[in-house]
């Protein structure tokens, strides 16, 4: 997809992964480059495609996760980077200095798309208002 807005996903588990592709799918301008498991593939995976957005959560303690951001960042610092978060973390990991965008998971169908849309701005994209999906009433 010429000139669309690069994501890179690694989340867990794997229904937030579906969730979060998703609702990032119903927009043409946002092309979903990969998504990937565990640390490792992922900072390789960010160096080789430099994406726009990372949306990336840490399983891990929260030194280990500020490790992870930095790691990344090095990686593609072009990228922005989301981190999701639920319940204690989120106000924990708040605190965490490289990362662009924090989304407490609990509100991620609500948050995701709003973020996505000021981080694509940031880079001069525009993201529609109106996903390619049918609502059901």
């Amino acid at each position: 997809m010429e000139g669309s807005f690069r994501v890179l996903v690694s989340v867990t588990p794997d229904a937030l992964t579906r969730v979060i592709v998703h609702l990032l799918r119903s927009f043409p301008e946002i092309e979903i480059v990969s998504c990937v498991r565990g640390n490792e593939p992922l900072v390789r995976q960010a160096q080789r495609l430099l994406p726009h957005i990372i949306i990336v959560n840490c399983q891990e303690a929260v030194s280990g996760c500020g490790t992870t951001v930095d790691v990344l960042k090095n990686a593609s610092p072009g990228s922005k980077l989301i981190l999701t978060s639920w319940g204690d973390d989120f106000a924990v990991r708040r605190r965490l200095p490289n990362v662009d965008a924090h989304i407490n998971e609990a509100s991620l169908v609500r948050k995701l798309v709003p973020t996505v849309r000021k981080l694509c701005a940031a880079y001069g994209h525009r993201v529609s208002r109106r996903s390619n999906q049918r609502r059901y009433r």
